[in-house]
């Protein structure tokens, strides 16, 4: 699959430069090129397109002007000559920011970045379709539905499965259902857990509240475990 790209910058130089990149890389696929965030506004009307390559400061709508007023914006990569809108950029949610002059290998792992989160979309389009699966448990095929699941936890060679009313014991690994799972719906936050993200009720410094259950958050995986559950649904006082 080619990931269709449109660069948007107002400098001719940074265009043909990204676009020179994006022909060196087998995936990609140039689709446009934009001088201003206006053009390429006309552009996403007509256009599927996968992957934005968006310089910021642009004169009449900046790029972060721009990207806020998309409803379902492609996924982003922000490409400037300043480094001070790093932060306000990934509240946006954007792939990358890279920062100009941009060398080709800060180029490539980006771009990768961006064809990883593609592919899991893909699958998770595929799995959303599905809203159950069978387990094996004491001879008997068991079905378990996705939306009922409220956490998972690692038992040696077999899986716990916490359902809302009941749990289930099954002989499979954690990876092997962790890599079933709709990746939209669950994430794991500990070598031995995984949870529904809309099952949590609290978070406790490193520890999720799932009804009477109490999760550990591993270290490693805490930043992104609140980004997934937490995200901009966070309402405080401005």
């Amino acid at each position: 699959m080619k990931i269709k790209c449109l660069v948007v910058d107002d400098e001719l130089p940074a265009r043909m430069g990204l676009a020179d990149y994006i022909k060196d890389v087998s995936f990609l696929k140039l689709a446009g090129m934009c001088e201003n965030a206006l053009i390429a506004n006309d552009v996403l009307q007509t256009q599927e397109i996968d992957l934005i390559f968006l310089d910021i400061n642009m004169p009449k709508l900046t790029g972060l002007e721009f990207l806020r007023s998309l409803n379902s914006p492609p996924l982003t990569v922000f490409t400037t000559a300043y480094r001070e809108f790093a932060i306000e950029s990934y509240e946006l949610k954007v792939v990358d920011y890279l920062v100009k002059p941009i060398p080709f290998p800060r180029f490539l792992e980006a771009v990768n970045k961006a064809k990883e989160l593609l592919e899991l979309k893909t699958k998770s389009a595929v799995k959303k379709k599905e809203d159950h699966f069978f387990i094996k448990e004491d001879g008997n095929l068991v079905k378990i539905h996705f939306d009922e699941i409220t956490c998972i936890e690692a038992m040696q060679d077999y899986v716990k499965i916490s359902l809302e009313n009941s749990r289930h014991i099954a002989l499979i690994s954690l990876k092997n259902i962790e890599n079933q799972l709709p990746t939209e719906s669950f994430i794991r936050v500990h070598k031995s857990h995984i949870v529904a993200i809309d099952k949590v009720d609290k978070i406790e410094g490193s520890l999720l509240h799932i009804g009477d259950k109490v999760i550990p958050v591993a270290k490693n995986l805490k930043e992104k475990v609140l980004h997934t559950i937490v995200g901009d649904k966070l309402w405080k006082r401005k």
